[in-house]
């Protein structure tokens, strides 16, 4: 793997003897008798945002120590009141790591030592962290093992130009080398990693990167460590993450005309909430067999394509309230569903499909639909009792009305006028008339089918469309079967 670097830090190292006493050493006050003392020297390593301090317990004194370690403080002569790092018990030499530092900073640290008189200080040494230097990778970096992902991570670099592709080819057991990583430019993309149960060593990166995939890591818990996220996204994936319940350390992060994938999670329960700016491009929610909690969408006003299929546990969409245009919906296979999303402001979409959806009985959130202007698909929603869509004028593409046992009549579209393309009505096993259909007038570019319903025996509502409508239609397998002329001079039903 090629690495290129602008600048690489080198971590320094200073001696100090802890018997020399800082400027502010007559601060101190002495240490109580009988507690522990310290010894000759004091060893440090430095960088921009840690410190590691050595030390030694050269005298327990009265007592045993309890407790032993570091106190440090950007003020004089910190105490335990102040922060520690405890680094264990007894005589002997220590060493204390202290991180989360603020680069080029001057921080006051003591040894300390805690036995039954009282806690003991050493002197005060003052050390800063080093200036954080900028040091970039230039382009992308792909990461298939974790042999890559350590020599990578040696080089500290702070950002990536580029991408950042994480994709297993050997066994990659963990991603905290790469904790010194502060932003990714362009794409952050995790996949078929079988061993990452987090993603600790990402925390630090903050922004926004364009696409964000994290894909097919079957022991992924906990993605909390991408929670400094933000800025626009264009692209989101998240797919085949078995034991991830929700993705809310992700909420508050933008989306603008973008793709929003959530697939194949297989105990996901609930959407994180994202920012929906502009016109969504894509939505599929599709095989998340616990996802019961949808609101994550409520931002959504725009999308040109909607799909929301194989979500078991879902039950409504009534959490979709601020959609006002949509081209292309697909619910499909939805088996708990039984209502759609409510929106007043859907006038027209290019294409609709509402299919195998067992125990959906109620689509009229979509009642103020005139046209549609691709294919209309009901099909295969066997509860069904209505096709609510009383505004619906023209459809464009195919019509498919079939298999929908549930369904009695086709009062539903009391509007449809022009079916433009070939239609079907087919196989819906409580479809008694044709009511519903007396405003139409037009079938063109091939017939109008309305075959094998097994106790279809109205065809009465036609008799408009055949005294002044144009276009063929094809009466067959029906329980009652009239001709085009039967019904024009009246004999139209059982």
């Amino acid at each position: 793997m090629k690495l290129k670097a602008i600048i690489c830090c080198v971590s320094l190292i200073f001696l100090f003897i802890s018997c020399s006493e800082s400027d502010d050493s007559d601060s101190n006050e002495p240490n109580p008798t009988g507690t522990a003392s310290f010894g000759a020297s004091t060893s440090s390593t430095v960088s921009t945002r840690s410190i590691t301090i050595t030390g030694q317990i050269s005298s327990e004194g009265g007592s045993p120590v309890t407790e032993r370690g570091v106190v440090w403080s950007t003020n004089q002569n910190p105490t335990t009141s102040d922060n520690k790092e405890p680094a264990g018990s007894g005589m002997g030499s220590f060493t204390a790591a202290i991180s989360n530092l603020e680069p080029n900073t001057s921080y006051n640290f003591r040894l300390y030592a805690i036995n039954g008189q009282g806690t003991a200080y050493d002197s005060q040494i003052t050390l800063s962290t080093l200036e954080e230097v900028e040091n970039v990778f230039i382009g992308d970096v792909t990461l298939n093992s974790q042999s890559e992902v350590d020599l990578f991570a040696a080089q500290q670099y702070t950002g990536i130009t580029g991408s950042l592709f994480i994709f297993e080819t050997q066994p990659i057991l963990s991603l905290s080398p790469l904790s010194s990583l502060t932003f990714v430019n362009e794409n952050l993309v995790i996949q078929n990693a079988s061993r990452l149960v987090n993603l600790d060593g990402l925390e630090n990166i903050a922004g926004s990167v364009s696409n964000l995939q994290i894909q097919n890591l079957p022991r992924l818990e906990d993605i909390s460590s991408l929670s400094n996220l933000d800025g626009v996204l264009q692209f989101l994936l998240l797919e085949e993450l078995p034991f991830m319940t929700h993705f809310d350390a992700l909420s508050g992060l933008e989306i603008n005309k973008g793709f929003l994938l959530i697939r194949n999670n297989e105990r996901l329960e609930r959407l994180p909430s994202l920012l929906y700016t502009n016109a969504m491009y894509y939505i599929d929610l599709i095989d998340n067999p616990f996802l019961t909690d949808i609101s994550g969408l409520n931002g959504v006003e725009k999308i040109n394509e909607l799909v929301i299929k194989e979500n078991d546990a879902l039950t409504s969409l009534d959490a979709i309230t601020s959609l006002q245009s949509i081209n292309q919906l697909e619910i499909e296979s939805n088996s708990n569903l039984t209502s759609l999303f409510n929106s007043s402001f859907i006038t027209e979409m290019d294409e609709l499909t509402i299919l195998g959806n067992e125990k959906l009985t109620d689509v009229s959130g979509l009642n103020n639909l005139t046209i549609v202007r691709g294919h209309l698909t009901i099909d295969q929603n066997n509860s069904l009792p209505q096709i609510n869509l009383s505004s619906l004028q023209v459809v464009v593409g195919q019509t498919k009305i079939r298999l929908n046992h549930s369904l009695t009549n086709l009062n539903g579209l009391s509007s449809l006028e022009r079916l433009e393309d070939q239609s079907i009505i087919s196989n819906n096993k409580a479809l008694t008339s044709v009511d519903g259909l007396e405003n139409l007038r037009f079938v063109r570019n091939g017939l109008l089918f309305i075959q094998d319903n097994v106790v279809l025996s109205d065809f009465c509502a036609l008799r408009p469309f055949v005294d002044k409508g144009q276009g063929l239609f094809q009466i067959s397998g029906n329980l009652f079967n009239p001709r085009r002329e039967e019904i024009a001079k009246g004999n139209c039903s059982l």
